[in-house]
């Protein structure tokens, strides 16, 4: 019995307490299972991370999220392969959950979605970003996102280029909801 309940725990801190398995395509890893060697730097603080063959080339690359504790809190994605450029996220963000979305449009790169920390509390924006002919593109406009967890993109299993968004809004008479729409990828949705 206490074997069982050491398992349940080890296994709960494993999947970070979410309630669901594991996707080892979409897993969000922590910074010391980063690329410790590329992810070395000055000032800058190293956050989450994430593996994937962002690039297509057929190998997995590490991307981490990193960010200037001194002053501006600027914060940008960097990558073990320096042939994928950093992803400049902005000022005022101390940190980032990155998330392997899978290549949700089928032309062979994995999707990089990206909810940043900032100073809204768990109030934030999720972005999608695909490595296409050598730059980072954004797949999708910001949506608006509450906590830090969740699967806010799915791949539309009817349509092609297609994702299914959880959004996320307030209004003073219902308080805080979410909800579900088709979004078209590099489309305006």
């Amino acid at each position: 019995m206490k074997t069982r309940i050491f398992l349940f725990a080890c296994a709960a801190v494993l999947t970070g307490c979410s309630g669901h398995k594991p996707d080892s395509s979409r897993a969000s890893l922590q910074p010391e299972q980063a690329d410790t060697n590329a992810a070395q730097s000055g000032v800058l603080i190293h956050g989450d991370s994430v593996k994937g063959d962002f690039n297509g080339d057929g190998k997995e690359e590490y991307g981490w999220a990193e960010h200037d504790d001194a002053g501006v809190a600027s914060c940008a994605i960097a990558f073990s392969d320096k042939m994928l450029l950093s992803i400049d996220l902005g000022k005022d963000l101390y940190g980032a959950r990155l998330i392997n979305e899978g290549d949700l449009d089928d032309n062979g790169t994995d999707e990089l979605s990206v909810v940043p920390y900032g100073d809204a509390g768990e109030w934030s924006n999720c972005s999608l970003y695909s490595f296409v002919d050598g730059k980072w593109l954004e797949a999708l406009k910001p949506f608006a996102v509450y906590g830090n967890g969740g699967d806010y993109i799915q791949k539309d299993p009817k349509q092609k280029n297609a994702v299914i968004i959880t959004e996320f809004s307030y209004s003073e008479k219902s308080g805080i909801s979410s909800s579900q729409r088709t979004a078209t990828l590099f489309g305006s949705n």
